[in-house]
């Protein structure tokens, strides 16, 4: 999705909040039957192209968190003026 933007995705990391194990799965409260998974990754690009594809991420059909985000200034004078680093962690959530 961040590439339509010219975005290069660094740093990709998924991480399951809760071990996968039936007998766990069927002893939990109706409140627990979805499962949630971490995702986190750095870009890097114009504040402009970010908001797009943050839009994007807004409008798609699964369901996602932003759980955080750090925007810092690009320290590499040849990547534009413009550009900015980004570090996101989002929140996707499923049925088990």
């Amino acid at each position: 999705m961040a590439n339509r933007y010219g975005m290069k995705v660094t740093d990709f990391k998924v991480e399951e909040s809760k071990a996968e194990v039936r007998s766990d799965i069927i002893s939990q409260s109706k409140e627990e039957l979805y499962k949630t998974i971490a995702v986190t990754f750095t870009t890097s690009g114009q504040y402009t192209e970010f908001i797009r594809f943050l839009r994007d991420l807004e409008s798609s059909l699964r369901l996602i968190d932003v759980g955080l985000l750090s925007i810092t200034t690009d320290s590499d004078k040849l990547s534009g003026a413009n550009s900015l680093n980004y570090s996101i962690q989002i929140h996707t959530y499923s049925l088990r």
